[in-house]
């Protein structure tokens, strides 16, 4: 079996800290939701069979800590067996900036993008 172990890192308080998904958004913000629709939607246009047929929420999905950060914006990765079957492999989500703007935190690791 295979998967993804990203780890994201930033510079915070004169160390580096790991990122955990909650520090990207601003808490006062409805972030999960926002997240969660748009990681359905693109699993379910890739044909991820578990969020073809509903049994992956929309809730669980924005709770991923598997995520790296690009200048695209931040990819969610799925190993096998969390949207899909092991035969249909790994997912891939990016939540584009332009989505993710709104509900980010203006002094979180990607503060240079919430702007």
């Amino acid at each position: 079996n295979y998967g993804d172990f990203p780890v994201n890192f930033w510079w915070r308080n004169g160390a580096a800290a790991k990122v955990k998904v909650v520090d990207l958004f601003d808490a006062r913000k409805n972030w999960r939701a926002l997240i969660g629709r748009h990681l359905r939607r693109e699993l379910i246009r890739q044909e991820a069979h578990y969020a073809v047929e509903g049994t992956v929420k929309e809730a669980d999905l924005a709770k991923s800590e598997n995520f790296t950060i690009s200048s695209a914006g931040v990819e969610f990765h799925f190993p096998p067996y969390e949207v899909g079957p092991y035969a249909q492999g790994a997912f891939h989500v990016t939540v584009p900036f332009t989505v993710l703007r709104p509900v980010l935190a203006k002094a979180g690791p990607l503060a240079r993008w919430a702007k």
